[in-house]
């Protein structure tokens, strides 16, 4: 298996070592990961894991979405 570099680790690391973000911030993260959970669900999944150690940062620290162990196919 070859993965993705994410060199800024998971949101609650982040969060545990530099503390609150900036309402400026959270503003761009929370659009982020509305837009990624809304690809997700038009996917036809639904992630029923999602928490901060499931969101990684890249090295621009747009988010990715892992651990979809609990994924399961949206029904009706």
């Amino acid at each position: 298996m070859i993965f993705e570099y994410l060199p800024h680790g998971d949101m609650f690391s982040m969060v545990a070592g530099k503390g609150a973000f900036s309402e400026n911030v959270v503003r761009v993260l929370a659009a982020e990961l509305l837009t990624v959970t809304h690809y997700i669900n038009c996917s036809g999944l639904a992630h029923r894991d999602l928490k901060l150690e499931n969101i990684m940062l890249d090295s621009n620290y747009d988010m990715r979405i892992v651990d979809l162990g609990f994924a399961c196919a949206i029904q009706g």
